[in-house]
Formats: C-alpha cells, structure tokens, sequence
C-alpha cells in the first residue's frame, strides 16, 4: 500500500512539475514574442524613416537636375530673341497664341536621325 501511494504522490508531482514547465514555457514565448515584436517595430519605423529620406533626397535631385531656374528660363528665351534678332537661323519665327520659338524649314533639307528610334522618329534639318 506505502509503494502504491508513493507511486501516485510521484505520478501526481511529475504532473504538476509537467504543467509548471509548460506554463513556464508559455511564459518565457510570450516574452521572447513581445521582445521580437519590439525590436521589430523598432526596426520597421528606422528602415520606412530612411527609405523615405532617401526618396526626398532622390526626389529633389531629380527636381535640381531636370527643372531649369527661372533665370535659366531667362537665358534660354534671350538666346532664342538673340536668335531671331541677329538672323543667324533664318525663318525663326514668334507665334502668336504659341509658347517658344519657331522655325520655318524645307522638308527636303531633311534627314532620319541615326540616334533616332522606333518610338521616335526624329529627323535632322538644315535651317540655315
């Protein structure tokens, strides 16, 4: 009978050791899952910061690079009043309602540009 109810007292404390080790390992995953999410967020917040850093600085590089100044607009439109002035390209004309210059050419004088592609068929002409 002593063996018997010693035999239960060990089955019965192996079962509460057992539960306690699961609840301890329950304990320790959730732990070890809020420190991952942390560090995760963490992560995640830096790397979008900087990702959206980079893409200003790229953003506004492109804008320096493409977008002229207004006193390179200034330039660019007294070149081609110069232009038109002086006589140097001949039949350089200003339309009214047009933005820009415009040049009356032959079409004979013309020629396929080698740069030019399928998409864009640009041709060469003599103008003066």
């Amino acid at each position: 009978m002593k063996i018997q109810t010693s035999v239960t007292s060990v089955a019965s404390n192996l079962d509460d050791t057992k539960d306690k080790i699961a609840e301890l390992n329950v304990d320790a995953s959730k732990q070890m899952l809020d420190n991952v999410k942390r560090e995760f967020g963490r992560q995640l917040i830096l790397t979008l910061v900087v990702m959206v850093v980079v893409v200003l600085a790229l953003a506004s590089g492109a804008a320096w690079l493409f977008i002229p100044s207004k006193s390179e607009i200034a330039k660019r439109q007294d070149d081609y009043q110069y232009l038109e002035k002086a006589g140097v390209a001949h039949n350089i004309v200003k339309i009214s309602g047009q933005d820009g210059h415009y040049a009356r050419i032959d079409p004979k004088d013309c020629f396929e540009d080698e740069k030019s592609s399928f998409y864009s068929q640009s041709k060469l002409c003599k103008f003066k």
